[in-house]
């Protein structure tokens, strides 16, 4: 799936579940670089308030930054201190 349908789902997603319905739904075997993606996602499809568990989680869970989009360079990128994610990629909602 493309970057931009990623944001396009999130996007939607974002007026059916709240924050605390998506912290439930990351605990089990979900790994943690999901969680920060997903929260730097929210962020940017415009969806902050949906963010706050989701911000404890990774404050307390994620030990390392990770790539916004896997198997591309990412270390000379800007990284989101928040979500602990390398920006290696663009990425725009086509809503």
């Amino acid at each position: 799936m493309s970057d931009l349908a990623v944001a396009s789902v999130i996007s939607v997603l974002r007026h059916h579940h709240g924050p605390h319905r998506l912290v439930t739904a990351i605990h089990g075997p979900t790994p943690i670089v999901w969680t920060q993606r997903l929260g730097h996602l929210l962020q940017r499809v415009g969806a902050a308030d949906k963010t706050g568990p989701l911000q404890e989680h990774v404050r307390t869970h994620a030990q390392a930054a990770t790539p916004l989009a896997p198997g591309t360079a990412f270390r000379t990128k800007p990284r989101d201190a928040v979500w602990k994610v390398y920006v290696n990629t663009t990425v725009e909602a086509d809503l």
